[in-house]
């Protein structure tokens, strides 16, 4: 039997209590759940503003943003360093570093993604957004293997290790549009419209970048004009970098929305208790 209700003249499939999981059907928007005495209406809309949803899932939005800040940070850091001492003899870091330095970014940047995309309402199987949510968390996986090819082909100075984390590193290409794509529908839901273009246009922008030097290294084989590469070369470098300074700004706001959204849903449901207490 589907289970189904109509609320507001709109039909809603799986009316399933947002903190409880208990089956709505049958109780008003303007009633609470029997179970848990959370308000029907919280658990109808999981598109409504973000601060409606569930305490757990907004710690974990607010987790996964300061992780992914943070390898975000790090990965600055790391480039800026490398790029600020490379005529230094020997280099900043030594081969063992440099790997596990690696391999300590990709597992961050796996777990953060898998804490931003937790679903939302863990009772129900479909929900808005899915697919988008789960391809993102399979894709997520990459991090660690693109790691393990290059500590691999460092390693074993082997070519189809070196050809395995060229293609796993072109894999950050459309990840990262998913990820962006997938952050701008959150930024709707914390209202604010400038976030979610901004979403839009570092997550375009930074897939073209990163896909960018395939397209140079392809071209540098036909072309001769040796200036011109190297002026390609530079922009699409400095475009890498300005992408992950600006997604760096877009982490911090989306991290003080998460923040702010999960202290909100906290004291309501906090407030959904002590009523339902008073009333027992």
């Amino acid at each position: 039997m589907e289970k189904s209700a109509r609320y507001n003249g709109v039909v809603v499939s799986d009316p399933l209590c947002l903190r409880c999981g208990y089956d709505l059907r049958g109780l008003g928007a303007d009633k609470v759940c029997p179970e848990c005495g959370l308000g029907v209406e919280r658990s109808l809309d999981p598109r409504s503003e973000i601060h409606r949803g569930r305490p757990i899932w907004l710690k974990k939005l607010s987790a996964g943003s300061r992780l992914l800040l943070a390898t975000q940070l790090g990965v600055l850091g790391f480039l800026f360093f490398v790029v600020l001492t490379s005529g230094v003899r020997g280099g900043p870091f030594s081969e063992d570093m440099a790997i596990g330095i690696l391999i300590l970014f990709g597992v961050m940047h796996c777990i953060s993604i898998l804490l931003l995309t937790w679903p939302e309402n863990q009772f129900e199987r479909r929900q808005p957004g899915n697919g988008l949510r789960v391809t993102l968390r399979l894709w997520a996986c990459n991090g660690p293997i693109l790691a393990m090819c290059l500590c691999l082909g460092m390693r074993l100075q082997s070519e189809a290790w070196a050809y395995a984390s060229g293609a796993s590193a072109f894999l950050l290409a459309p990840g990262w549009a998913l990820t962006f794509l997938y952050l701008r529908r959150l930024a709707f839901r914390v209202l604010d419209d400038s976030l979610a273009e901004h979403c839009a246009i570092v997550g375009w922008g930074m897939a073209i970048s990163i896909a960018a030097p395939y397209v140079f290294v392809w071209a540098e084989t036909y072309l001769e004009d040796n200036l011109a590469m190297t002026i390609v070369g530079f922009a699409i470098t400095i475009a890498i970098f300005l992408f992950i300074i600006w997604s760096t700004y877009l982490m911090v706001l989306f991290m003080i929305a998460f923040g702010r959204a999960a202290r909100l849903s906290n004291k309501t449901w906090r407030d959904a208790d002590a009523a339902r207490e008073n009333v027992a």
